[in-house]
């Protein structure tokens, strides 16, 4: 059971805050303990709920290309602020794809202790104050002890190569900020998405939660 201020806010896949993103919200709920909600950060761009199914791929990705530096900054702001209105004070922000890409970058806010990132998308592109999420991450963060982060990848996933892996593994450590990069050989991108029967790799969703519970257990 976590402490009563810990928050666990996902950033969903580029296809928004869909049944299998709420699905799995709940899971970590359950199974943490950890109070936890899903944070649509496509409102940023169309200020109202949009959602894309799995088929719908380039679409969600046109879509995204919308997406400010800004107005997500902005949008985080505030999701912030009105979660510590509830009383919480320790963040954990936890990203899928192109959401863990974006994960990097919310560490710019003090109040973001922890970061988990499943093969996050991204985070090496500007974005933010014409820099990547990495760059603005170390830039705001470096040699804090108060923040810790955890990255996934899949092996199999050509969208994050391991020369992509080493730089996020060698910038954050380089800011001697508390870095854990775990890979698994035979997951693929989306591994941990259970409504994706192609991608989805029960193994490795397990271990992951198995490094998930140890890491929230390390922030509380």
């Amino acid at each position: 059971m976590m402490n009563d201020n810990c928050k666990l806010l996902i950033l969903p896949e580029i296809f928004g805050v869909n049944e299998q993103i709420m699905e799995i919200g709940a899971e970590f709920n359950q199974r943490f303990g950890i109070a936890t909600s899903v944070l649509d950060y496509l409102y940023a761009v169309a200020n109202t709920s949009v959602n894309y199914d799995f088929t719908d791929w380039m679409e969600a990705v046109t879509f995204l290309r919308n997406l400010q530096p800004q107005a997500f900054i902005n949008f985080l702001k505030s999701e912030l602020d009105r979660h510590e209105k509830e009383g919480f004070t320790n963040f954990i922000i936890l990203g899928f794809c192109m959401g863990g890409g974006l994960a990097y970058l919310t560490g710019i806010d003090p109040r973001v202790n922890g970061i988990i990132s499943f093969y996050g998308t991204r985070a090496d592109q500007l974005f933010y104050n014409n820099q990547s999420n990495l760059d603005n991450l170390v830039q705001n963060r470096p040699n804090d002890e108060c923040l810790k982060v955890l990255s996934f990848f899949g092996a199999k996933d050509s969208s994050t190569p391991e020369q992509y892996q080493n730089l996020i593994q060698q910038t954050l450590q380089t800011a001697r900020i508390d870095y854990t990069e775990i890979v698994y050989p035979d997951a693929d991108h989306a591994f941990m998405n259970h409504r994706r029967p192609e991608r989805f790799n029960p193994e490795a969703k397990e271990k992951a939660m198995l490094e998930i519970e140890k890491f929230l257990n390390q922030l509380i």
